[in-house]
């Protein structure tokens, strides 16, 4: 147990380790309270179901945590923090070539906000507890963390924190593209021009005409879970399949209410999948994944737009949020992105500065060959210009 004081006389709230309590029913309610408060865009993964999910994925060098925070005034709870403990890499990639690896041992704040009051001396001293409570882990990683949000502004201001700690963004900062759904899906089709819904409705055509009549149907009960199973292995490649999750995982996810998937079939055969999670508001969408066959018809883009009728008007959800990367497959206009970073805080070690060094150098090197590479083929494509202009 950690207790903390503040007013230099008498302490105020206490953080402690917790995961006994994890099924009692009087501290699942609380926990289900806090997340109603929750600041996070991914507060899925601060769900009690969620929390049990990946306590089913043995894996020996993680490990799941529960840390509780309770106000000694109130005497109540008023933070619970799900972790998971384990290992981080970076790897050091150009295309298919690696050249090298960086692994840290890591404490992955799950939902990247704390989910607690926001308090900066609470802010303060739970960082202070983890990396007190794990002294083997050297870095705190927070995997989607906006930049806008008051943690961070936190963490990069606060002078306790700036005096023990360092901050390093993998990658920068990117935007994740979100995508509002209003209360009707009539509301969601007036924001587009008349020509937009002519075109969209147009592309749903000409797939029909091509591979037969198309059909969405909804993935979220253990039930269903095989029928998802078979349309991945009839459309996605080999390197996907390899990669994912087991049916058994799926149906788990399934049977906790967090699943989330469609499949559009064109003529009885599956040509498109949308592979997601949900919580009480948001679908977070993870993979979309299209008959690359069908690739001039827009599968990708046609599946979306007809599951937007079911996620607004059945499911009720108020946001698509399609994580980080510009999506291939959405409407643009309707898109709203938010800068999130993959974000970690680390002990000021001399691994720890000498491994980050090294990771943002690379990263910097990569980006700069990436620039003089789109700056080379600007300068072709205008000399081609040029050319086919004095040829006229």
């Amino acid at each position: 147990m950690h207790i903390l004081d503040t007013s230099g006389s008498s302490a105020e709230f206490t953080i402690e380790r917790a995961n006994k309590h994890s099924s009692d029913p009087d501290f699942l309610n609380t926990w289900n309270d806090l997340l109603s408060g929750s600041q996070s865009p991914e507060a899925i993964f601060q769900t009690p179901e969620y929390f049990e999910f990946i306590s089913l994925l043995p894996n020996k060098y993680n490990t799941q945590e529960l840390v509780v925070i309770k106000s000694l005034v109130q005497q109540k709870i008023i933070g619970i923090v799900p972790l998971r403990t384990g290992r981080r890499t970076f790897e050091l990639q150009v295309g298919n070539k690696i050249f090298g690896r960086l692994r840290m041992k890591t404490i992955a704040l799950l939902g990247s906000i704390p989910l607690a009051a926001s308090n900066p001396a609470i802010w303060n001293a739970l960082v202070d507890f983890l990396f007190e409570s794990f002294p083997n882990k050297d870095t705190i990683a927070m995997q989607s963390l906006p930049i806008e949000s008051d943690f961070y502004r936190h963490l990069t201001l606060s002078q306790d924190i700036q005096s023990k700690y360092g901050i390093y963004i993998k990658d920068g900062w990117r935007n994740c593209h979100t995508t509002p759904l209003p209360s009707s899906h009539e509301a969601y089709l007036n924001q587009f021009k008349a020509k937009k819904r002519y075109n969209l409705n147009r592309q749903i055509k000409l797939l029909e005409a091509h591979s037969g009549a198309v059909h969405i149907e909804r993935i979220d009960s253990p039930k269903k879970v095989p029928e998802l199973m078979s349309g991945l292995r009839q459309i996605a490649k080999i390197e996907f399949i390899d990669n994912m999750m087991s049916e058994r995982h799926y149906t788990e996810l399934a049977r906790k209410g967090i699943l989330l998937c469609y499949t559009l079939s064109c003529g009885g055969k599956v040509c498109a999948i949308v592979m997601g999670i949900r919580s009480r508001t948001t679908f977070h969408i993870h993979n979309i994944i299209y008959d690359l066959k069908l690739s001039q018809f827009s599968p990708g883009a046609s599946i979306l737009h007809l599951i937007t009728k079911d996620l607004i008007d059945t499911l009720r959800l108020s946001l698509i949020d399609y994580g980080y990367g510009s999506p291939e497959h959405t409407q643009q206009s309707s898109n709203i992105p938010r800068l999130r970073g993959h974000v970690f805080l680390y002990k000021k070690t001399l691994k720890n500065r000498l491994l980050f060094a090294v990771h943002a150098a690379f990263h910097a090197l990569i980006s700069f060959g990436k620039m003089l590479k789109e700056r080379g083929n600007a300068k072709a494509l205008g000399e081609l210009q040029r050319a086919a202009h004095k040829s006229q």
